[in-house]
């Protein structure tokens, strides 16, 4: 099958790195707190109460003090980000399929401290393709390079709100896959405008493009 070229513009952090899985484990292990995956939400978790105990007799907050440290350590520290840094389920097969077919993968994020080299140094390590070209854009807006994009990938409504009004674009929200860390928690939003398509996980994603594609495909060849 011949695929149309396309940008693809794609979100970093919980959408191809799993990062509520390393910010849990920091928090975890930092607050002595038995947060449980679906239960852990980033910073929205600051102020909850959770069991200090297996049974679940005592009960501690997690304050904002200790998941700015856990942020930190993952963050801006080589070791936290390297050894606690997990693929999103599906994610490396999502990029192989993309690059397979041809078309130009912009790995885009945000964080303003995150290490270039350090991520660099994971991507190769866990076998990501090495033809997707990465943007740090250091805090700044990705929205510029997103509007250059066929399709969009973010976890983060507001990067794929402001293009709801271009036909042209196909906009995918990441959600946290079934089971995954913030899955009892980050749900699509009601009322949220059926041009953005929420997709829990990698895998739902792929399986959504490959009939895109074939729609596409198809209607290529009517037009023929």
């Amino acid at each position: 099958m011949t695929f149309q070229v396309l940008t693809v513009g794609i979100d970093l952090n919980n959408t191809i790195v799993d990062t509520r899985a390393g910010l849990l484990s920091h928090s975890r292990r930092l607050s002595g707190l038995n947060i449980t995956p679906g239960q852990f939400v980033g910073r929205e978790t600051v102020g909850r109460q959770f069991p200090t105990t297996q049974d679940g007799s005592k009960f501690a907050v997690f304050t904002a003090e200790q998941y700015e440290r856990a942020k930190d350590l993952y963050f801006n520290t080589p070791v936290g980000f390297l050894e606690h840094a997990l693929p999103c389920a599906g994610a490396v097969k999502l990029l192989q399929v993309l690059c397979a077919q041809g078309h130009s993968l912009q790995l885009v994020t945000d964080a303003a401290s995150l290490q270039e080299k350090v991520v660099r140094d994971w991507w190769r390590r866990v076998g990501l393709p090495s033809t997707c070209e990465f943007h740090f854009t250091r805090g700044a807006s990705k929205d510029e390079l997103y509007a250059l994009c066929h399709v969009i990938v973010d976890d983060d409504l507001k990067h794929l709100l402001p293009h709801v009004e271009n036909p042209d674009m196909r906009l995918y929200h990441a959600l946290p896959a079934p089971g995954a860390v913030g899955c009892d928690v980050v749900k699509r939003p009601d009322g949220l405008s059926d041009r953005i398509i929420s997709v829990q996980g990698c895998e739902p994603l792929l399986a959504d493009w490959r009939n895109w594609q074939a729609e596409l495909a198809a209607a290529q060849t009517v037009a023929a």
